[in-house]
């Protein structure tokens, strides 16, 4: 992220009419980090938006692909050992009958951050 002044020059498609984007334009807290942008049309007009808003447009305009890269997407891996305990009876139950029965124990879980295609592990 920028953190110092910057000024982009914008062209529109035919070429003719340059546009300018700055930010960090100001010392004042709304345009720290770009939180702020200020946009310059070619008859000299200026107009502020926030990044915020930017971003909200480029996600809605971009395909799905593109869409997915934007997002930061959290895997959450649960693991658990299922088990089966065989014992046998000597009292109080038939003599020699087996007794069944399943045990579940969980694992420890794992996360699996993933943001714009790399992905860190990180235990829980």
């Amino acid at each position: 992220m920028l953190t110092t002044y910057e000024k982009f020059r914008m062209q529109d498609v035919a070429g003719k009419n340059d546009w300018f984007v700055e930010v960090n334009y100001d010392e004042k807290e709304m345009t720290k980090n770009c939180g702020t942008l200020k946009v310059t049309f070619p008859d000299g007009t200026q107009a502020y938006t926030k990044r915020d808003f930017l971003n909200a447009m480029l996600f809605v305009i971009g395909n799905p692909e593109e869409q997915s890269k934007m997002i930061p997407q959290t895997l959450i891996h649960k693991r658990r050992f299922t088990g089966l305990v065989c014992m046998k009876a000597k009292k109080d139950i038939a003599r020699g009958e087996d007794i069944i029965a399943t045990c579940f124990h969980d694992l420890p879980d794992f996360e699996e951050r993933i943001i714009s295609k790399v992905e860190n592990k990180i235990n829980t």
